[in-house]
């Protein structure tokens, strides 16, 4: 039986609405200039974006319970229709980059494909589609160029170690996460330091002044010393998520700077 209530529930907003803050750091950095109606349709198009794929990833959960799963189908079918009819109406690109992640999404989720159970892919697809949550935040504002593919890398990058400490943090649930606590706790760390580096080529070329790789590279050494004084991946991974909300805020203040 279809349950409003239920199927808000299923949208999983408490799992992600701080990641619309991805999308805002496109906005933000393919322009300086803020317009409210461009910002709210960007809000809105990220959450809409987020909220399909949490609740489409959720529907194809094996422990959920059947009454659950129709709550979790109804709010993947029905959270993306508002924004993709708006998104035909104003920004075509917009509509392309949903339609994208949200196959990207299902190539992760799906039974079909149920990608998420190799580490390989499961840490490609999910940092893809976070990236295109920042390139719909882009493309509001700006054409797609070559700063653009510069800092998306950055972002792709970035977004790998988080990944890792995440389903590192989901293990005793996940069964397709198959490394011990101290090797996910090296690759998170080798990621981090891979994702300073190309902070510090994006500078060295040029792109953006020393302060970003500095600002990068600062928060690297912070989340490896978290890595090192703490031992339950739980711990880490909620730390961060606060971490991450100041780090995407300064991040922003930069972006708006220059």
């Amino acid at each position: 039986m279809f349950s409003v209530k239920s199927t808000l529930k299923s949208l999983r907003i408490g799992d992600w609405y701080y990641n619309t803050g991805i999308a805002f750091l496109g906005y933000i950095f393919s322009s300086s200039q803020i317009r409210v109606s461009g910002l709210l349709f960007m809000f809105f198009i990220a959450a809409s974006y987020l909220a399909h794929g949490y609740s489409l990833n959720l529907n194809f959960d094996d422990n959920l319970p059947a009454e659950e799963k129709k709550n979790t189908l109804y709010a993947s079918a029905i959270a993306p229709v508002p924004a993709l009819v708006l998104a035909a109406f104003i920004n075509k690109t917009v509509l392309l980059i949903f339609i994208t992640g949200a196959a990207v999404n299902y190539l992760y989720s799906s039974d079909s494909f149920n990608l998420k159970k190799f580490p390989t892919f499961n840490l490609i697809l999910n940092s893809t589609g976070f990236t295109l949550l920042f390139a719909i935040g882009w493309v509001i504002n700006k054409s797609i160029q070559s700063s653009f593919i510069i800092i998306s890398i950055y972002i792709w990058l970035g977004i790998i170690p988080f990944q890792i400490i995440h389903m590192a943090s989901h293990k005793s649930m996940d069964r397709y996460w198959p490394y011990s606590d101290i090797s996910s706790k090296k690759l998170s760390a080798i990621t981090v330091l891979l994702w300073a580096l190309y902070s510090v080529l994006i500078s060295v070329s040029g792109e953006l002044d020393i302060l970003f790789s500095l600002f990068t590279t600062i928060y690297a050494f912070i989340i490896i010393l978290l890595l090192h004084r703490h031992n339950s991946f739980p711990v880490i991974r909620n730390r961060l998520r606060y971490y991450n909300i100041v780090f995407g805020t300064l991040l922003a203040v930069y972006f708006y700077r220059i």
